[in-house]
């Protein structure tokens, strides 16, 4: 425990204490069930929990993806909630 805190109290060494998660792709298609909304031109990750079914889009990630990760959310199951139209 003592070498763990003089880590944190002496950021000079070079040493990961939390890894970060291995990063995956950023999803590239258009999913079937969104092909027919308004942001239909977003591509997403399949894996996202959908709460309000298609649109609009409010989603959460896997808790079995967040705790594969750290419970840090990878970049490509990050979403900005949203109330108006997605720009293209």
């Amino acid at each position: 425990m003592e070498d763990f805190h003089s880590k944190l109290i002496n950021p000079s060494e070079k040493t990961i204490l939390f890894p970060l998660p291995l990063q995956t792709e950023k999803p590239t298609k258009i999913l079937e069930c969104d092909e027919k909304t308004p942001d239909a031109h977003v591509p997403r990750d399949s894996r996202l929990i959908r709460l309000t079914r298609v649109h609009p889009f409010n989603c959460e990630a896997p808790l079995s993806v967040l705790y594969d990760s750290g419970f840090i959310t990878p970049t490509e199951l990050w979403f900005v909630r949203n109330h108006g139209a997605v720009p293209e």
